[in-house]
Parts: structure tokens; C-alpha cells; sequence
């Protein structure tokens, strides 16, 4: 129970896992002296991978991007990307029940998003808002 309180909480929260690595961490040494040890550990850990990418990986992707093949690789690979996203939206408003009051939150908040003059999580809490009202 307490796992999954804290992966909402998480999800809730934008930004990177760091904070439920450390979360997770010092809950499985709970109970001991470790735990705030084992939270520290867990927080740096998730940062480690990325680090090693960056000094190790990234001289070498600086390098290959400049090949034709891997631009043109790229563009294909940001094209799929963005297909899939909004292959996903559109399946998902599909699934939305028949009411014109849903309609006009999605098409609303979509709008909102794309002028990107309001930040998302703001977005996000009216959307949230405008449906325990309606």
C-alpha cells in the first residue's frame, strides 16, 4: 500500500524518479539506521546511468550525427515518434464517452497546450477542476 502511495504521488509530481528511487530505497531498509543512507543511495544511483551516458556515449553521438544516413535516421525516428503520440490521442478521445461537455475540456485543454502561454500542470488542474464539477 504504501508502494503505490507513492508512486502516485510520484506520478503527480513532474520530473524525473528520482525522488521515488529514493523513496523506494529508504522504504526497504525500513526500520533500520540504513534507511536514510539507503534513500541518498537510491536517489544517486538512478542518476548514475545518465552520467555514463554522458561522458562515455555522448562524444560518440556528437560525432555520428553528423552522418547523412544518421540525420535522415533521426528524422525518421522523431516522425515515428510523434505519429505514435498522436495516434494514441486520437485513440483515446475515440474512447471518451459521448458528451459535448468531455469534448470541449479536450478541445480546450488541447488548445490551451499548443499556445503554451499556460504551464500543463495548470492545464492539467483545471481539467481536473472542470470534471468534478461537471
Amino acid at each position: 500500500m504504501t508502494f503505490l502511495a507513492g508512486y502516485a504521488i510520484d506520478q503527480a509530481i513532474p520530473g524525473p524518479l528520482f525522488s521515488f528511487a529514493s523513496f523506494v530505497s529508504a522504504r526497504s531498509f525500513d526500520g533500520s539506521s540504513l534507511s536514510f543512507l539507503a534513500g541518498i543511495i537510491g536517489g544517486f544511483s538512478i542518476f548514475l546511468p545518465g552520467i555514463l551516458l554522458v561522458f562515455f556515449i555522448f562524444p560518440l553521438w556528437k560525432a555520428s550525427r553528423k552522418m547523412p544516413l544518421m540525420k535522415r535516421f533521426l528524422t525518421g525516428v522523431s516522425i515515428t515518434a510523434a505519429s505514435l503520440i498522436v495516434m494514441t490521442a486520437i485513440n483515446q478521445s475515440l474512447k471518451l464517452e459521448v458528451d459535448f461537455k468531455v469534448y470541449v475540456v479536450v478541445v480546450v485543454s488541447t488548445l490551451l497546450l499548443l499556445t503554451k502561454k499556460i504551464p500543463a500542470p495548470i492545464i492539467i488542474l483545471l481539467s481536473m477542476f472542470l470534471g468534478f464539477i461537471v
